[in-house]
């Protein structure tokens, strides 16, 4: 054909470089849609509320990024204060108990009695208080201590200052947790953020755990191989579909992404 037509067929494209790959798999996310609806609603409703609000997830789904962008989003929405109050590695042995958070909480907050903090920070706009510079993390063992004392202060401790400190605008406290469920402490804290709101507090007290992510679905992943210029024969397509079910089983998201990488590296383009 070439010969008798004298037309060269062009080549085909070269195959995605990593760099290109990187770029295709920002298409692929996890859909927090209803995280933040239900993020918006709490923290930024003009009805006063004391609230707990809970991530909670594998450590795969990156909680620490939504956390990055729920403090400065919810600005937007409804102007808060906003507080850090970390958990320093050094200090991890100082956080076993309610007492010693309770501590923490009110040297972040400019030191002094918790409930008299909790007054004047709140006095002009609600208070969201960050617990922990980055989610905590459920699996570990030397930080077991620490998130025993959290839900011990939130349990034994939390009700009585919000009761003494009579906040004008309500206290939002908030909290990450990579891979929960390894922690014995998370059935207790379950079972406080439900009993909250029977707590005769003023803003009254609720506790939220946000719902999980929706992980991509496989269409996704297939429709953003077809889009790069892969022709997957069957066999690659059912080793893709393969990665998808193992990884989607576990929620990772990010060992999702770091296999469907590895598998484009390895394939030729067609």
């Amino acid at each position: 054909m070439e010969a008798l037509f004298g037309v060269v067929p062009p080549p085909p494209p070269p195959s995605p470089t990593a760099a290109a790959i990187e770029v295709g798999l920002i298409h692929l996310h996890l859909d927090r849609k209803v995280q933040w609806a239900v993020s918006r609603d709490v923290l930024g409703s003009e009805l006063e509320r004391n609230v707990v609000l809970v991530l909670a997830g594998p450590a795969h789904q990156s909680l620490g990024y939504f956390t990055k962008r729920l403090t400065s989003n919810i600005q937007q929405i409804r102007p808060h204060e906003v507080k850090v109050v970390s958990e320093e590695p050094d200090q991890l042995a100082d956080l076993c108990d309610a007492a010693s958070w309770e501590l923490r909480i009110a040297q972040a907050l400019g030191g002094g009695r918790l409930d008299d903090a909790l007054a004047a920070a709140t006095s002009s706009t609600p208070l969201l208080l960050q617990l922990g510079l980055d989610p905590f993390n459920g699996a570990a063992e030397e930080g077991a201590c620490v998130l025993a004392g959290l839900v011990d202060f939130l349990g034994r401790r939390l009700v009585p200052v919000l009761v003494s400190a009579r906040v004008r605008h309500g206290v939002h406290i908030y909290l990450a947790i990579d891979d929960p469920t390894a922690g014995v402490w998370y059935g207790r804290l379950q079972t406080l953020l439900t009993g909250f709101v029977t707590y005769n507090v003023r803003p009254p007290l609720v506790g939220v755990v946000l719902p999980e992510v929706v992980f991509p679905p496989l269409g996704d992943v297939q429709e953003l191989v077809r889009d790069m210029g892969y022709m997957p024969t069957v066999a690659q397509w059912a080793e893709l579909e393969r990665t998808y079910v193992k990884e989607a089983e576990r929620m990772s998201f990010h060992n999702l992404c770091e296999a469907v990488r590895k598998l484009l590296r390895s394939w030729p383009r067609h």
